[in-house]
């Protein structure tokens, strides 16, 4: 299994915000998407399962909101 390392430099992103709020929010929640965005691409091709017609790939989904984002596999 894959792991996604994360720094957490709080005080920074403190600094951050109180320069400039409005700014480092929607950064944060763009580089939250890209992430998510990154995690959903990576499941599509390294998945453990066998594949007939693709719908399976087609079936892991990604959802970002704000600051927090997911990675799911929907069932159909």
């Amino acid at each position: 299994m894959k792991s996604v390392g994360i720094t957490r430099e709080f005080d920074k992103l403190v600094r951050a915000f109180e320069a400039a709020p409005v700014q480092t929010r929607d950064m944060v929640r763009r580089q939250v998407k890209m992430a998510v965005r990154d995690v959903r691409e990576y499941a599509r091709d390294h998945h453990r399962f066998v594949t007939r017609s693709g719908m399976t790939e087609k079936s892991i989904m990604s959802l970002a909101k704000d600051n927090q984002g997911t990675v799911m596999r929907t069932i159909t």
